[in-house]
């Protein structure tokens, strides 16, 4: 019984977050200190922040496109913005990867603002032999009845 009742002081919600909480702690550090080191000029610090965070990039790319090519040229072009950009990370004001979300999804509206006048082109051509075909048809029904009519 008492084996039981040590289990059970194991998983207790308040240890639990407490463990959660400090995991969370640990990330953050991790990432901060990757943030500095990549600020430094040390290639495998960026190297380690890709590599740790490349993989929820990647989700959320395919995510939004449904397509591997689209999802990895995205992810790239991400990972090329925080490049760019990771001076301007603030970390007093919020965690790196909520940061790198924010910072994903203002590219993919950004990709879907750009591509949406080619996939409205694409539409259209790929209608164009259809729409060409039911004229060509309407366009003999109109022949055949005034053939009729002329009878």
């Amino acid at each position: 019984m008492a084996a039981i009742a040590t289990v059970a002081q194991v998983t207790t919600p308040g240890q639990t977050a407490a463990w959660a909480s400090e995991r969370r702690r640990a990330v953050l550090d991790q990432d901060l200190q990757l943030i500095e080191r990549c600020l430094g000029g040390e290639q495998a610090a960026w190297e380690d922040l890709v590599k740790i965070h490349a993989r929820r990039v990647y989700a959320i790319c395919y995510r939004f496109t449904s397509s591997e090519h689209e999802a990895q040229d995205l992810t790239q072009e991400v990972f090329l913005r925080v490049f760019r950009s990771l001076k301007s990370f603030r970390a007093g004001e919020g965690s790196f990867t909520v940061w790198l979300g924010r910072l994903s999804r203002n590219l993919l509206i950004d990709h879907y603002r750009r591509s949406k006048l080619d996939r409205a082109t694409e539409s259209i051509e790929e209608q164009l032999p259809m729409i060409e075909e039911t004229r060509g048809l309407s366009a003999r029904t109109d022949g055949m009845l005034a053939g009729r009519e002329a009878s």
